[in-house]
């Protein structure tokens, strides 16, 4: 697998990350439940810093 096949396979599995409207709405709500849920705010944070 050539580097450009793997960086066309990341930006397309980040495409869809980011327009699906099933998992838009999830990564909305918990964005805004972060705020309320101090677990929550842990786990989303965590998860944050390991996808990146």
């Amino acid at each position: 697998m050539t580097t450009e096949a793997i960086g066309a396979m990341v930006k397309g599995q980040i495409r869809y990350i980011i327009h699906d409207p099933k998992i838009s709405k999830v990564r909305k709500m918990l964005t805004i439940e972060q705020f309320q849920n101090e677990k929550l705010k842990r786990i989303q944070s965590t998860e944050i810093v390991i996808m990146i």
